[in-house]
């Protein structure tokens, strides 16, 4: 994969992104849910206001990055792909420029939050010493929904990927109830690759940062990466089609 020509594909699909509006319908969503949201706090934490905003609103911002990589995906694949796609050595380079694209839009949109947490209140200025404490984890989770949901998108993905997806996210988070002993610890196992994104959402909602994400940070970054790799390469073996 060429990490230039992916930087090339991301410029040119967050440009065709902000300039359709879609980046702004992101931004209107962040306001909503700040908007309509309650101020409180945690006194478990260090920085209580700080904890509880961004515990609540960490999971918005995971939301957002997922809606607006399904909007990207499906504005981005057309027959204007097939030009691009031309000119690249690799499939999986459209694929990483694609989720560099999510990711580099992450960082404006986390600022606005931020602000207008400022702005509404709910977020205190002598909280503000806690945004990078917490933005190094939260960054690291939206990189991974973002490389996740267009993974699982036509074209990148198929209905094979998108059975184990959703396979593994029931096997992995529904409660077990009613089940043999065995099942409580199964279930552990299977949700052991969660944990460096469950210790980035907890430093979230502590507004604290943990020894652990030293490891959970770049492991999730690793996560997006290989995922691009796996799903770039049955890309490659697969017929395109595009409306």
């Amino acid at each position: 994969m060429n990490v230039r020509a992916a930087v090339a594909v991301a410029r040119l699909v967050v440009a065709s992104y902000v300039r359709s509006g879609w980046a702004a319908g992101e931004a209107v969503i962040v306001l909503a849910v700040v908007a309509f949201s309650s101020a409180g706090s945690d006194p478990a934490s260090p920085h209580p206001a700080a904890a509880y905003f961004f515990g609540l609103h960490g999971v918005d911002f995971l939301g957002a990055t997922a809606l607006g990589a399904v909007i990207m995906v499906r504005r981005s694949i057309g027959l204007r792909s097939l030009v691009v796609l031309s000119r690249l050595e690799s499939r999986t380079t459209y694929l990483a420029g694609m989720v560099l694209a999510s990711a580099a839009l992450r960082v404006p949109l986390l600022l606005l939050l931020v602000a207008l947490g400022v702005a509404s209140g709910r977020l205190p200025v002598g909280d503000l010493v806690a945004v990078p404490l917490v933005a190094p984890g939260l960054l690291a989770n939206a990189v991974l929904v973002g490389a996740v949901t267009i993974g699982l998108l036509s074209p990148f993905g198929g209905r094979e990927e998108r059975a184990i997806a959703l396979v593994y996210g029931i096997v992995a988070l529904v409660p077990v109830l009613d089940l043999p002993a065995l099942a409580r610890p199964a279930q552990g196992v299977i949700q052991l690759p969660l944990w460096p994104v469950g210790i980035n959402y907890q430093a979230c909602y502590q507004a604290a940062a943990l020894p652990a994400e030293l490891v959970a940070v770049p492991l999730v970054l690793a996560y997006a990466a290989g995922l691009c790799l796996v799903i770039g390469r049955r890309f490659a073996a697969r017929d395109l089609l595009l409306a």
